[in-house]
């Protein structure tokens, strides 16, 4: 699975927005600019990550690889064959 990481950025209102960067460093990096620009700093570091959404075909390939593991009960594999019937009707 891929990662994104974050920056929150303070609105100035009360608000915060997040900001998504594909690196860690440039989400550091936003964060710096926003101390440098505005002097004002979050109580603690306001970067950090997060699972990026699966696509409907990568999941289904995992969960497809899954099923095809030897040590799957019954009631599991069953669970696993309703979960890949109910993606490949939402194509």
């Amino acid at each position: 699975m891929n990662k994104i990481y974050y920056y929150v950025v303070n609105g100035g209102d009360g608000s915060a927005t997040p900001r998504f960067f594909e690196r860690l460093e440039l989400a550091e990096i936003c964060q710096d600019l926003e101390l440098e620009l505005y002097g004002e700093e979050w109580a603690e570091d306001c970067t950090g990550l997060v699972d990026v959404p699966q696509t409907t075909e990568d999941y289904l390939a995992e969960l497809e690889a899954e099923l095809s593991l030897d040590y799957w009960g019954e009631r599991e594999r069953t669970a696993y064959q309703k979960a890949i019937d109910r993606i490949k009707a939402l194509r």
